[in-house]
């Protein structure tokens, strides 16, 4: 990450927080989107919905996918090389992980399809050292530009002990029973047995 002065950027990306901060440093003229001074209203104004919110969002840009997303996704990348690696790479070299899973729906949404929904969808995704067994519900919804764009929102997601390497090969739904309080993840050691428990969080 370069630490170069942008004017446009400065003022785009002004305000508190981690990701603000890390969106003004960035190197946007080294990415694929360019210097923030060429970047269309359409951009300017989704980054400034997605650094805004407090729901965990996140913003594919344009063929490349160049990513960008807010502090309350912040927490789903883990505290190890996903974050702030992200910010600014391309969609599919960033995922290798689950993007036999996520590239078709995504593939689906910059097209021209309908917006999508995917509840407590089970993604094994490599984050702090290790593979982590979560379960997702997100959605993906278009942005309509001179270029096709796509915003990333998160609800919920529950960490579970991986039971082998088998059980993590491939995405399914988690068994549905009663439930109560609002939706979370459960943090726990991966050899824990223990009933899961909500916790305040975020998903990816």
């Amino acid at each position: 990450m370069s630490h170069r002065a942008d004017a446009d950027a400065d003022v785009l990306f002004a305000g508190s927080g981690e990701m603000r901060a890390l969106c003004r440093a960035f190197d946007w003229a080294g990415s694929a989107l360019g210097p923030v001074s060429s970047w269309s209203q359409s951009l300017r104004t989704t980054a400034g919905i997605v650094l805004n919110s407090r729901q965990p969002m996140f913003l594919w840009w344009g063929p490349n996918l160049v990513q960008l997303y807010n502090d309350a996704y912040r927490p789903s990348l883990g505290n190890q090389l996903r974050h702030p690696a992200a910010l600014g790479a391309r969609g599919r070299e960033f995922w290798p992980d689950i993007w036999a899973v996520i590239g078709p729906q995504i593939e689906q949404v910059m097209t021209g399809g309908d917006a999508t929904f995917h509840e407590d969808e089970r993604l094994p995704i490599e984050r702090n050292g290790r593979l982590e067994d979560v379960w997702w519900t997100y959605s993906y919804s278009p942005v309509r530009d001179d270029v096709e764009a796509l915003v990333a929102r998160s609800w919920s997601a529950m960490r579970r002990p991986i039971a082998s390497s088998r059980s993590a090969s491939a995405p399914s739904r988690r068994p549905r029973g009663p439930t109560t309080g609002p939706r979370a993840f459960s943090i726990r050691s991966p050899t824990s047995s223990s009933p899961w428990t909500p916790n305040s969080g975020f998903s990816p």
